[in-house]
């Protein structure tokens, strides 16, 4: 949940902050989740996609052909009709979550959207990062 609010690497005091106030966590599990959410803003392969100059929708519905509603994590636009998507998990990597997003590949495709990556973020004890 935390990770929706954030579109770029500035927003991250700003989330958790908004967390802290609302009593969804406390000071406590603010301080872990800060350093876990800065390692994904700040990873080597993902931080380009936390950078102020993309366009960025979190948490956004799309609706297939088929009336299917799907809600990725984040999909960022690298130019009009080129975009990563960014799913965050919890857990062990699992087959579903790959065909997961290729299903928010297909109905984007069907959109005139191409995607150039696919990125599934395992959130543990460690921020594994998966390109798919």
């Amino acid at each position: 949940n935390i990770m929706a609010k954030i579109k770029t690497k500035d927003d991250v005091t700003f989330a958790i902050s908004d967390f802290i106030n609302t009593a969804i966590i406390s000071t406590e599990q603010a301080e872990r989740l800060t350093k876990t959410v800065l390692q994904i803003v700040n990873h080597p392969l993902l931080k380009t996609y936390y950078e102020a100059n993309l366009k960025v929708y979190n948490e956004r519905d799309i609706i297939s052909k088929e009336g299917i509603i799907l809600r990725p994590d984040r999909i960022v636009f690298i130019t009009e009709n080129d975009a990563i998507i960014i799913d965050y998990k919890t857990g062990f990597e699992d087959k579903k979550h790959v065909q997961q997003l290729q299903s928010y590949q297909d109905v984007l495709h069907d959109m005139n959207i191409h995607i150039k990556k696919k990125i599934l973020i395992y959130i543990n004890d460690v921020v594994l990062v998966k390109e798919v």
